[in-house]
Parts: C-alpha cells; structure tokens; sequence
C-alpha cells in the first residue's frame, strides 16, 4: 500500500508527500519516492540514494545504485562492481550485483559503463593488495576468474590473466593490461546516454 502510495504521489506531482516518504523503513518503498524525486533532479533525492550507495545492507546500496543509473547518474555501478569480486562467502551479494549488471549491459545495452564498473573494482581490488589491505587468498583466483569472465561477456575480450597476484610486477602488468585495453577500445562499446537506462 505504501509503494502504491509513492506511486500516486508521483503522478499527482506531490513532492512534499514523495519528501515524508523518504524517511519510511521499507527499502523498496523509500527508494521508489527518492526515484522520483531524483528524476525532478530535486537534490535531497540525488544525496539521499548517495549515502544509501554506503548501506551495510546489500538490498539498499544495489537499489541505489540502479535508481541512480535510471536518472542518468552512473557512480553507483562500481558499488556494484565491487561486490561481483566478492567472494563465495558473500555469494548473495555477489549474485545481486552481477543480476543488476547483466540487466544493464544486456537488456538496457550500456557495456561501456558495466565494463567500467568491472574494471575499476577489480582495479581498486589490487590496489588493495598492494598496500596490504587485502590478502591474497585461495580465492583470489576464483575472484578474478569469474571477474574476467564477466568482462569477457561484456566487452567479447578475453583478458588473459595467469598468476598476477603472485608478484607486484605481476599485478602491475594485469593492471596495465585492463586499463590500456579500456583507454584504446572502451570507446567502441555501446553506451546508454543517461537516463535512459529502465
């Protein structure tokens, strides 16, 4: 009832009834309000699905970071970048992100910015290594892998990948190798243009 109500509100161009929902408890309700004041560009809905790109609970940022790409603001997609290299032990966060990633590249057709978000997370990943923040485990191969299998439904690459976590030259020539290939073809992917995205 509460959702049929944000819904109501929006056709009837009542922001200050979409404004009180934005406070509700219900993830899904909140965030269909916030959408429609973001599409209205209305800033408290824009900083509200921001933070909720922060949310511990996994729902809440991937319903953030779609609402965000449906009114054109694309910052939300390494969010969900990130927790497609999760782990097995984050195996439902992870299958939700790589869900909302297939939708986009697949049914909306924006691979440009998907392999963006795949190459960045992955990016941000090693950077992580280097500086000690993450250890290397004997899942990081499995990570990666399924990383790059992801990348190559995207972009049609297969990026070749060996035991790059082994050394820092290693994962420095893996690093090279991703952000390269984006800089020279990233262009040739198909791109949604902003708020298009449904």
């Amino acid at each position: 009832h509460r959702l049929a109500a944000a819904r109501a509100l929006a056709q009837a161009d009542d922001n200050g009834g979409l404004k009180v929902l934005m406070t509700e408890t219900s993830v899904e309700v909140r965030q269909a309000a916030i959408f429609e004041l973001a599409r209205r560009e209305d800033k408290a809905g824009l900083a509200a699905l921001a933070k909720d790109l922060e949310s511990p609970e996994y729902p809440t940022r991937h319903g953030a970071a779609w609402t965000l790409y449906r009114v054109g603001d694309k910052r939300g997609l390494i969010v969900l970048g990130r927790d497609a290299l999760g782990g097995l032990q984050h195996y439902h966060p992870r299958a939700s992100a790589i869900r909302y990633l297939n939708y986009i590249q697949e049914v909306v057709g924006d691979k440009r910015a998907v392999a963006k978000a795949l190459i960045d997370s992955a990016l941000e990943h090693i950077d992580r290594i280097d500086r000690g923040e993450e250890k290397i485990s004997s899942e990081t191969f499995e990570q990666f892998y399924f990383h790059g299998n992801l990348l190559k439904a995207t972009t049609g690459q297969d990026f070749r990948q060996g035991a790059f976590w082994n050394t820092r030259t290693g994962r420095d020539g893996f690093r090279k190798n991703w952000q390269s290939w984006f800089k020279e073809h990233g262009h040739e992917l198909p791109e949604v243009k902003p708020g298009s995205g449904r």
